[in-house]
């Protein structure tokens, strides 16, 4: 489907967080949010895929970084059915410095979630 999220060849396109429901309520056909109560009961084997944007490539003021910043650090911190977290690096140009910044904060918000549990 080309309507399913915005794409772009340039990098730093994406500026908002897109959630993609997976295997749950094929005819639930708004987006969903963070925090968003979805009537109904859900699947045993539904989950989301929730895309970033892109925080070193993004060409955006630094207090829109860091109010993604902020939002992702409260997601990780406290969406009890997070699994996994996939950190996307582009192969053309390696991981950044930013990226290791990025990936230390997972590690570091995730390692205090499991000390809570």
């Amino acid at each position: 489907r080309k309507s399913l999220a915005f794409t772009s060849k340039t990098p730093g396109k994406t500026q908002q967080f897109n959630y993609f429901a997976v295997n749950d309520k094929p005819d639930l056909e708004r987006q969903i949010r963070f925090g968003d109560e979805v009537p109904g009961t859900k699947d045993l084997d539904a989950f989301y895929i929730v895309d970033l944007p892109g925080f070193g490539f993004a060409k955006v003021p630094q207090k829109q970084r860091q109010q993604w910043s902020d939002f992702m650090d409260e997601y990780l911190q406290y969406r009890a059915t997070l699994r996994v977290v996939f950190h996307l690096i582009d192969a053309r140009h390696g991981p950044t410095e930013e990226d290791g910044k990025i990936m230390q904060r997972v590690g570091r918000l995730l390692g205090n979630q499991q000390n809570r549990a």
